[in-house]
């Protein structure tokens, strides 16, 4: 397979507005600072010469990824028309080649396509041609995708591969060579004989792709040559890890075949500029990521630049996929629906990152924060309580699709839901943020049996707030109501939990919505990680990371600087963990307080002889009272009960409980803000 990729100069011509402009792709139109509040249609067209065919041989043009609706001509003929933004689309163009080509796209993208995130200024449209677009020659015989699917318990291979062309004689030639890692290549040969075909192929000695807190991504570069009559045809090439994922029902998940506790966040676009993401960008998100202690990322809502699901793969980080599919939807979607999960699937199958398929994103009505309507809280109860379409019947039936494509993951029918009824899947808290769910501390009632099944994983949870100063900066210099549209800044939220208009300044202001988001973050994981297994199996927080300049839930801000939540989030999700359930916002001075201190840890490795230190400092740093404590940490241990912290502040003002857990090797230190009142 040879492969040119037609960069450009493309003509660009808006349909609505006068103009024609040049662009080399990938890009977006607003790139063009002529069209950079533009939202009609375009039409992007190039000229390309006759490519170099082999006798027989074929010619496709390939459109890998376009925003969003693309009607594509080539010398006059409509090849087809294709809707979505993510996946390949591909035609053989072999008869309609000239010694002299025109290719033209007729591109419209509705400027909502994430509207989901609420992030986007009025203006701003993403629609362009955001990965490339290529002519792909092969010979007659080609491959069309090679999926493949490993059982750790026979060591076995199953090749699936489907093929357009095919003649008799056709032979396909798998290599299979460590990428990362020294290694002998593996090889195998098949004899094709149907259009869509699978192959056992017994394989042994292989090292296994494990995430970067339990071992070492190992991965292959697979080769698929498919040969006919001795002349090679295609090739088809692309990176692999040897895994198995599975879950139970209850969330308890296991990578080949050991637990693993899941500590994640929300990735959310790395740009709403896709064709702007770059491996660098990736590659930082990602290890921030993992120095958070993370192994998991939930690609939220969305399908990821190919970059992401390549760098997930290298560093060791898996990927709860969700389909691209968010809120409420009518029942026509269904058909498209189906397909659309199939392309995901398609997409997406040789990765080893991608642990989780998820069909849905929030499928249940929930009213704004800013509607008090008892009719609509009764209708957003009946939704998650009772029924939905979108839920019981949409999804349900694309959990079935998934299931049937792709045997080898977990498939979530749906992210974010509560349940009495019926049973519940991943959860999305917002105590102390949504005004409907109230202050923080009423998470505790779920802990009750009841409610209780509703925490074995909380995939969503957190709080807004500011970016750095100097980022804030760049992005401010407008009142609040430009930066509540701008900047999806929940204003009336914030004053509702925050003292925003007590802050003197920017740097005040950034200051205080950053600690609420720190001390909320730190609140909900400590809570669950006193529940784990017992039922919580996993924790993502939202989000990780800002897709444009934004006052955003993220820990990470878009210049990628990480904010003050960021290292809360880092602290609470240390593999090896001490820590306090506070049962109380503020204390008075004389009164006794009376904390359970907690160790816990998450490896496969366990620590008999660790210790921890409990040391309450006053506000002018003096040490109230320290205690030390003996204890051993288990391997993978629920949460283990250190002793019990008793202390008496003779002085108001803010203390501090510094909480170290002495390793053999290290210390993990964690800290607590205590407001003690006169």
């Amino acid at each position: 397979m040879r492969s040119v990729v037609l960069t450009g100069p493309w003509k660009v011509e808006p349909l609505t507005t006068a103009g024609i402009y040049t662009q080399n792709i990938p890009s977006h139109w607003q790139d063009i600072p002529e069209l950079s509040d533009y939202s009609g249609g375009v039409v992007y067209s190039i000229n390309f010469s006759y490519p170099s065919l082999p006798p027989g041989g074929q010619a496709r043009l390939r459109l890998s990824g376009v925003l969003s609706a693309s009607r594509v001509i080539l010398n006059g003929t409509e090849l087809g028309y294709r809707n979505g933004y993510f996946a390949p689309w591909e035609a053989n163009i072999t008869d309609l080649l000239q010694e002299t080509n025109l290719l033209e796209l007729e591109v419209e993208c509705p400027p909502d396509v994430f509207s989901h995130l609420q992030y986007m200024e009025p203006a701003f449209n993403p629609g362009g041609v955001w990965l490339p677009v290529e002519l792909i020659c092969s010979g007659e015989t080609y491959l069309r995708d090679v999926k493949l699917q490993y059982y750790d318990d026979t060591s076995l291979l199953r090749v699936n591969i489907r093929v357009d062309g095919l003649r008799e004689g056709a032979i396909l030639n798998l290599c299979i060579q460590p990428l990362n890692f020294a290694g002998e290549p593996k090889r195998a040969e098949f004899s094709v004989s149907q259009d869509e075909e699978s192959f056992d192929w017994q394989i042994r000695d292989i090292e296994l792709w494990w995430t970067h807190d339990t071992g070492y991504p190992s991965l292959y570069r697979v080769e698929a040559t498919l040969s006919v009559q001795g002349t090679v045809n295609d090739t088809l090439s692309f990176n692999y890890g040897f895994r198995t994922v599975t879950s139970t029902e209850d969330f308890t998940f296991y990578l080949n075949g050991k637990r693993l506790f899941l500590r994640g966040s929300n990735y959310l676009p790395t740009d709403v500029r896709l064709a702007h993401c770059s491996r660098p960008t990736i590659e930082k998100d990602l290890s921030l990521a993992r120095q958070a202690h993370l192994n998991i990322l939930k690609v939220s809502a969305h399908v990821g630049h190919p970059l992401l699901y390549d760098v997930a793969d290298e560093i060791g980080l898996l990927l709860w996929q969700d389909m691209p599919l968010h809120g409420l939807y009518q029942h026509k979607i269904l058909s498209e629906a189906r397909v659309l999960v199939r392309e995901v699937l398609t997409l997406l199958y040789n990765h080893p990152s991608v642990a989780f398929w998820c069909m849905h994103h929030s499928p249940v009505f929930l009213p704004s924060n800013s509607n008090d309507s008892w009719w609509l809280k009764l209708r957003s109860l009946f939704s998650q309580l009772v029924f939905s379409w979108n839920r019981d019947v949409l999804d349900a039936e694309l959990k079935r699709v998934a299931e049937s494509a792709d045997p080898s993951r977990p498939v979530i029918r749906s992210s974010g839901e509560f349940a009495l009824l019926h049973s519940p899947t991943d959860t999305h808290l917002y105590f102390g943020w949504n005004k409907s769910s109230g202050k923080k501390r009423n998470f505790e009632v779920l802990k009750g049996w009841i409610f209780r099944k509703n925490l074995s994983f909380v995939s969503e949870f957190g709080a807004q707030s500011f970016p750095n100063y100097e980022n804030s900066k760049l992005m401010l210099g407008s009142d609040w109501e430009t930066l509540k549209k701008q900047c999806a800044t929940q204003l009336d939220l914030m004053r509702h939990w925050m003292p925003v208009y007590e802050a003197t300044d920017l740097p005040d202001l950034v200051e205080l919505t950053q600690m609420y988001q720190s001390e909320l973050i730190q609140y909900y994981i400590d809570h669950l990680r006193f529940m784990k297994y017992k039922p919580t199996k996993g924790i993502m927080s939202y989000a990780l990371n800002d897709p444009t300049p934004a006052v955003s839930f993220s820990v990470i801000d878009f210049w990628r600087e990480p904010k003050a939540s960021y290292y809360a989030l880092q602290r609470a999700m240390s593999p090896q963990y001490v820590f306090t359930l506070i049962p109380k916002d503020t204390y008075r001075v004389g009164e006794v307080l009376k904390l359970p201190i907690y160790a816990i840890n998450d490896a496969w490795e366990g620590f008999p002889a660790a210790g921890a230190v409990a040391t309450l400092l006053d506000p002018t740093g003096t040490v109230v009272t320290s205690d030390r404590y003996a204890l051993s940490l288990p391997v993978d241990c629920e949460a283990q009960s250190v002793g019990i912290f008793l202390a008496e502040p003779s002085n108001s003002g803010l203390h501090i409980l510094k909480l170290d857990l002495v390793m053999p090797d290290r210390v993990v230190t964690n800290s607590y803000k205590i407001r003690v009142l006169k």
